[in-house]
């Protein structure tokens, strides 16, 4: 299954990137950050789901005309040359990164869980102020836990409580571990990143017009944020202090607020996603990217075609493709004179091997064609 779900995240790569060109050119830098934090999330889901939205509905049974039409063609286009390598390699290469993404974002998980298990704990109004002895990060939260170093100043600590309340009552890591299961899945692709970026800018934009629009004076409040954003900003999947660029956040602070009708901006995202998934499937990108659905990295023998030879009553030997499918069990098989070369295999067009056709999904496949005539088997998969 390996095959279809790199077919699809490369789909869903195509969908964010358009996404976050024209969420850039067009939201980016507006004052509105509670509609620009809904216009992200919908953005990312949109391009998830944009995909089996125009994927065509299930057709009816072809006609016997057009599935003898559709074998034809097939067989006209038969290659000599083998199965390609690459689409297996894409899809193993991301499966791989997968793994490794995935990984990576258990240990941020554990490193929180970790820093929490480990520090001074201090009930606050419905949340918990964790103080840890780690000097080398600046403040976070995640969840009901707010982190705090022992080093922060205690005049700074009240200031950066209400700052940290503002993100857990916000649900912010709400967004945070969407956008982080986003860049597990589409770990290839710098617009995961980028997104995951403008995610947390706007939450602390969002945060600092709350903070200042209670009445805290704003250059008191800059001047909050240069002293403890030294530390690095961790984990990246937690709400931290300095985690967005502190020259934007101030820049955004003076801002004049935008104008509402600018909002409108974001319905080029619609029609931006629909085109570009519309596009995929008129293009001959859609045939490399088919190439890679098709790809198999492992077999899986109960769901395979079995490649069995059988003697018959003549004495001739019997070669045949079963297989199990939507119509129940299938069965292809031709005879072959004695002395003569068992057939060839071509799977979608190529020289294929028993081993190509045992690896195959049973669910997958098209049809099976046996050419007795040319001493063959052709298979085609959806």
């Amino acid at each position: 299954m390996m095959g279809p779900l790199a077919q699809y995240a490369l789909h869903v790569a195509l969908m964010l990137a358009a996404f976050c060109l024209v969420y850039r050119w067009t939201l980016s830098s507006a004052t509105f950050h509670r509609f620009k934090r809904a216009v992200l999330l919908c953005g990312i889901l949109l391009s998830f789901l944009a995909g089996p939205l125009l994927s065509p509905a299930e057709e009816s049974e072809p006609s016997a005309e057009a599935q003898v039409a559709a074998m034809r063609a097939e067989v006209a286009a038969l290659s000599e040359s083998p199965l390609p390598v690459w689409p297996k390699a894409v899809a193993a290469a991301y499966l791989i990164g997968v793994a490794v993404a995935a990984a990576a974002t258990l240990r941020s998980a554990l490193s929180i869980a970790r820093i929490i298990r480990r520090g001074r704990k201090e009930p606050s109004a419905g949340h918990t102020i964790v103080f840890t002895g780690r000097e080398d990060i600046s403040p976070f939260s995640w969840g009901r836990y707010i982190v705090v170093p022992e080093s922060t100043s205690a005049a700074d600590r009240p200031m950066i409580a209400e700052h940290e309340k503002c993100h857990l009552r916000h649900l912010h890591w709400v967004d945070l571990a969407i956008a982080q299961f986003t860049v597990v899945f589409n770990w290839f692709n710098p617009a995961a990143y980028m997104l995951m970026r403008e995610i947390q800018d706007v939450h602390e934009y969002e945060v600092d017009a709350e903070i200042i629009s209670r009445g805290h004076d704003a250059r008191e409040y800059q001047f909050l944020l240069l002293r403890n954003a030294a530390g690095q900003a961790f984990p990246r999947m937690a709400n931290g202090l300095s985690h967005s660029r502190l020259k934007a956040r101030i820049a955004m602070m003076a801002r004049r607020p935008s104008r509402s009708r600018r909002a409108i901006c974001a319905a080029l995202v619609v029609p931006a996603l629909f085109g570009v998934a519309s596009a995929v499937d008129h293009t001959p990108l859609s045939a490399h990217l088919a190439s890679v659905g098709n790809a198999v990295i492992a077999g899986t023998p109960a769901a395979g075609l079995r490649y069995y030879t059988a003697i018959d009553a003549g004495g001739n030997p019997t070669h045949g493709i079963s297989y199990v499918s939507d119509y129940g069990d299938t069965n292809v098989s031709m005879t072959v004179p004695a002395g003569a070369p068992d057939p060839k295999i071509y799977i979608n067009r190529h020289i294929a091997t028993r081993a190509d056709l045992s690896a195959l999904d049973a669910r997958a496949v098209d049809f099976v064609l046996a050419d007795n005539t040319h001493n063959r088997f052709v298979v085609k998969t959806k």
